[in-house]
């Protein structure tokens, strides 16, 4: 949708509801009808590339896929120069505190030495429509031998709710004669 869109025509007295049902799911609605119910008109569902939270990756595929499912941000940026240091060695973790690990990567030309892996981190993964604001949190970066590297979400579903917020913002402004003519209802 953008600013040349008419999505009710001039003189259309019929009325639409569009229900945000997640950060990838957007129902189109018509009016009630005689057994109270509405016509769904049309469904839209994000077609979202797929990140394994939770789950050990290899360095390769960890730096493939913080470039490709991340917007880019200071962090992300920050986790590609650590997934790319990493020496091929086992990960030492003898200083971990949970929170925080130090594990041995190349800080110059040659030499190795001991990096603070930076936790929590806050990222942008697509995980809702590309046209809308992606919306960043907070997530725990944990690496182990092999080396691999996980992220694990620590935002409590918080995201969610900014992304569906996210899509009614721009859906009101996309659509924003219609709104304001009480046209479209948009929740």
């Amino acid at each position: 949708i953008d600013e040349n869109t008419t999505f009710v025509k001039e003189n259309d007295g019929d009325k639409y509801l569009i229900h945000v049902e997640s950060p990838t799911t957007v129902h189109l609605y018509g009016r009630l009808n005689d057994q109270g119910r509405r016509s769904r008109y049309v469904t839209s569902e994000a077609l979202l590339p797929q990140y394994p939270f939770e789950r050990f990756l290899d360095m390769e595929q960890m730096n493939i896929k913080l470039q490709s499912i991340f917007v880019k941000n200071d962090d992300r940026d920050v986790l590609l120069k650590v997934c790319g240091s990493v020496v091929e060695e086992n990960i030492q973790t003898r200083e971990d505190d949970g929170v925080s690990q130090i594990i041995s990567a190349k800080t110059g030309v040659a030499t190795i030495g001991k990096v603070a892996v930076p936790n929590p981190v806050t990222l942008a993964p697509y995980r809702t429509f590309v046209e809308v604001e992606q919306v960043e949190s907070q997530f725990i970066f944990r690496m182990k031998e092999g080396p691999t590297a996980a992220l694990f979400e620590a935002d409590g579903g918080q995201w969610r709710n900014a992304a569906i917020e996210n899509i009614k913002e721009f859906l009101a402004d996309a659509l924003s004669e219609d709104v304001e003519n009480e046209r479209i209802l948009i929740i």
